[in-house]
This record gives C-alpha cells, sequence and structure tokens, in this order.
C-alpha cells in the first residue's frame, strides 16, 4: 500500500493497523504502542520504535481536550492528515547545551519501510510518476527529480527555527528537511521552551518555518545611560496574530525598574513578560553556560545580561529566562549570540545557545 493511501483514515482503520504491523514486523519489534499527544486542533500518534508519527485531525466539530487517552478520545472523528517520516542521521547526538540534534531526532528510529516510493503529480516538464526515497537520498536527487522548491528556508540560526534546510514541494503535498553537518543549524532547538511557555502547537510550527527578526537600536541617552530598543517582527503574520511586531525597550543602568511588555503567547490573548536587564562583568555571573565561549572584546567590555519572566496570573504559567548576549566566534565567523537559561513552571531546567544572522549595512 502507498503511504498517500493512508491519508484520511481513522485511527482504528484496518489498513492503518496493518501498516504499523508490517512495520513492527521489518523493524523486529513486538506490541508497539504510540505516544499519545492530543490538542484541540490536532492529535499525533508518534510510533518512535518506527519512525513514524502521524497527525490526525478532528472533523464533525470534534475537539479533543489537551492530554487526552487514545481510550478517551473519538476516532471516528479523527482523520489522518499528514505523516512524518524520520531517517536518523547515524551521528553523534549533540549536547542539549547547543547544536541543532532536536529530542525528536534522538527520540525516533529510522523508518524500517525505507525505501520507499512516492507517488508525484503531474506537474509540466517532469518525467517521472513516482520518487523513491532512501537513507541515502540527498538534496541534489530531489531538486533533479521534482524540480525546484515552492518554498525552501532553514539552516542557519534562529530566523530559520533552529531547524535543518527544508525544502516543500506544494503540489505533491510533501516537506523534506535535510540532515547531515550542511544543513544544521547553528542554534540550539527551541520548541521545548515555547511549550513550556505555553506556544501552541501550530504557533510553534509556525515559528518554526517562518522568519523573526530583531531589529535593534543601541544607544546612549542624554544623560549617558545605555539602552538597547529592540522591535521584533515575524513572518507569518500568524506568528503573533494580534500584532507583527513585539516592542521591548531594556535600560542598562545599574538601578532600575523592571520593565513590563505585554505580547500574545499561545493560547493567551495578552501575556505580561518582565524584562530586567545590565551590563556586567563575566565574575559577576554563577552560570557557567552564562560564562562561556564569549570573545576577547566582550569579555573586556562586558556581557549584557538579562532577565525575562512572565507574570500571568490568568493561565497560571510562570518561567524565567536568565539570558547573556555578546559575540562570539562560530565557525569561524564571529556572530551575535544569547545564552539562554531557562526555567520552566515545573522547575525545568534547560540551556540554549541562540546564534542570530545579520541582515544589516556592514
Amino acid at each position: 500500500m502507498e503511504l498517500s493511501d493512508l491519508f484520511n483514515l481513522s485511527p482504528s482503520a484496518d489498513a492503518l493497523a496493518n501498516h504499523i504491523q508490517i512495520l513492527s514486523a521489518l523493524a523486529s519489534v513486538r506490541d508497539v504502542v504510540p505516544q499519545i499527544k492530543a490538542y484541540p486542533d490536532a492529535v499525533y500518534f508518534n510510533y518512535f520504535q518506527l519512525g513514524i508519527s502521524l497527525l490526525f485531525s478532528p472533523k464533525n466539530g470534534y475537539k479533543p481536550t489537551t492530554g487526552t487517552t487514545r481510550s478517551e478520545l473519538r476516532e471516528k472523528d479523527l482523520a489522518l492528515e499528514s505523516i512524518d517520516i524520520y531517517n536518523v542521521p547515524k551521528l553523534s547526538p549533540s549536547s542539549s547545551k547547543g547544536g541543532s540534534t532536536r529530542k525528536s531526532e534522538l527520540a525516533f528510529a529510522t523508518y524500517p519501510g525505507i525505501p520507499f516510493s512516492i507517488k508525484l503529480a503531474q506537474v509540466e516538464g517532469r518525467t517521472q510518476s513516482t520518487f523513491k526515497v532512501g537513507e541515502q537520498t540527498t538534496g541534489k536527487e530531489f531538486v533533479e527529480c521534482l524540480g525546484e522548491p515552492a518554498r525552501k528556508g532553514g539552516g542557519a540560526g534562529p530566523s530559520s527555527g533552529s531547524i535543518g534546510i527544508w525544502c516543500e514541494w506544494t503540489a505533491d503535498g510533501m516537506m523534506v528537511e535535510f540532515g547531515g553537518i550542511e544543513a544544521t543549524a547553528l542554534s540550539g532547538e527551541t520548541d521545548s521552551i515555547l511549550s513550556l511557555q505555553g506556544v501552541g502547537w501550530i504557533k510553534r510550527k509556525a515559528i518554526q518555518l517562518g522568519t523573526i527578526t530583531l531589529f535593534v537600536k543601541h544607544y546612549k541617552d542624554d544623560k549617558g545611560e545605555e539602552h538597547i530598543d529592540i522591535d521584533q517582527a515575524s513572518q507569518p503574520s500568524m506568528i503573533n496574530p494580534q500584532q507583527n511586531s513585539i516592542f521591548f525597550r531594556l535600560s542598562l543602568a545599574e538601578s532600575q525598574e523592571p520593565e513590563k511588555s505585554v505580547i500574545s503567547l499561545g493560547k493567551n490573548a495578552n501575556t505580561v513578560i518582565i524584562c530586567l536587564a545590565m551590563r556586567v562583568q563575566i565574575s559577576e555571573l554563577e552560570e557557567e553556560f552564562l560564562k562561556d565561549g564569549w570573545t576577547a572584546d566582550t569579555i573586556e567590555h562586558g556581557l549584557v545580561e538579562s532577565h525575562v519572566a512572565s507574570d500571568t496570573p490568568k493561565s497560571g504559567t510562570s518561567w524565567i529566562a536568565h539570558q547573556t548576549w555578546g559575540m562570539q566566534e562560530i565557525n569561524g565567523e564571529r556572530r551575535y549570540t544569547r545564552h539562554v537559561k531557562f526555567t520552566g513552571p515545573k522547575g525545568e531546567d534547560i540551556e540554549r545557545l541562540i546564534v542570530f544572522d545579520y541582515l544589516g549595512p556592514l
């Protein structure tokens, strides 16, 4: 059976169950139980041992409750909308303190049905009706067969969602994210942080595939006090639907009151973010992760240290992001980076390196 024949089936459909049984036999595993992740607009069946994730969309007005178990799902009101297949690179896992290898890539095995063929849409100039995908299939081979992708992105920094290079062939309903050193992003994944901040899956996906641009103005006022103004714009606008930019003004004076900004985060119409920033010497910091890796001139002039915290009585979600900002040498290039030490609502401790691309004049 072609993978495309599985679309629109319910989780309990015989054809889908048979496909999972075939994959289990190929992978030499028994009694595979999927991890269920239910949200009002999507339900995931993650088969980690089989390298496949199935996304079901609710229909007939059904809205599953977040955290719903399989026994509680109305499976007849779910239809398979997309299939994610994993081909895990045979590389040593990246440290959780940086790199672009995400937890999902480490959790999933390689899909045992590789190699497999994909039915292609009829597009002018194409000579093939199917495309065979193997473990070593390259991006060049995809483009040679399918032509130039309708959309593409990724590969460097947070503006690319901290993911590898990806290409989308809309006519075929297919998006491919490429692995390997050449395709890896420089930043650590941020999806886990966004999730703990209460950002829903759809918006997190938009952030991954979209572009977030920071417009930074760094200056001193008439009193000689240092300020950083940051205007954050996003594309597509659904990343921040209330407005298409988020503005922060940070004063780096030694004595100051925390400043508040109201933004749209996740399900909450308004989330109050409290910001506090100052310039500090490395010797003033306690966390090693916040002190490591900076250039000599950054160490000489001091880092920008910021504390960003939620104050959200409406949702009850609370978190703290302790950050240091400065210049760092990444792969032989001078880059603006942020070291983020994030503490989640239940004390989750996450450390991430965020590497930025510079788009301004030289």
